[in-house]
């Protein structure tokens, strides 16, 4: 079994996107939300200490640039 660190070293040379705070993607005409659909990357990973609300307006950008919109 490879210890953590080396699977680290690798990741991103995979691509690899990780947004802390993606909460702040919340409009899609906002020009944050646009760059970050932009970004290409194999794996996403979107992180926020913020509660997202049961909505389909406060989750939908969210979840698309998650799931490789």
């Amino acid at each position: 079994m490879k210890p953590v660190a080396s699977f680290l070293s690798t990741a991103f040379h995979d691509g690899v996107a990780i947004v802390d705070e993606i909460t702040y993607m919340q409009k899609g005409t906002s020009k944050r939300t646009r760059a970050m659909l932009g970004i290409q990357a194999k794996y996403r990973l979107g992180l926020t200490g913020t509660p997202i609300k049961n909505t389909v307006n406060q989750i939908y950008w969210l979840l698309a640039w998650t799931l490789g919109y």
